[in-house]
């Protein structure tokens, strides 16, 4: 989470490490956010960095995004091969 030169890619991704810098009372910033929402929209993507992962998934992939909690909640997320439910 320290080393900057891996991006930590996601929405609202800044907030996301600053929260879990202050959780583990890390006395190193978490750093590397790379913020989707600002990217898309710098890329024409979508017209507005207020926009949610799943329209941004919806405009990039053509899919929807999967926010079932079962999904999101999952243990398994560590498996070496992930099932098709996770891709």
């Amino acid at each position: 989470m320290q080393n900057p030169q891996i991006l930590k890619a996601g929405r609202n991704a800044t907030q996301d490490l600053k929260h879990l810098e202050k959780e583990c009372r890390s006395p190193i910033a978490f750093v590397g956010a790379a913020e989707l929402a600002t990217m898309a929209k710098a890329r024409g993507v979508i017209s507005d960095a207020q926009a949610g992962l799943a329209d941004i998934c919806a405009a990039v992939l053509h899919a929807r995004l999967n926010k079932a909690t079962p999904l999101r909640i999952r243990t398994d997320w560590d498996n070496s091969e992930l099932s098709s439910e996770q891709l």
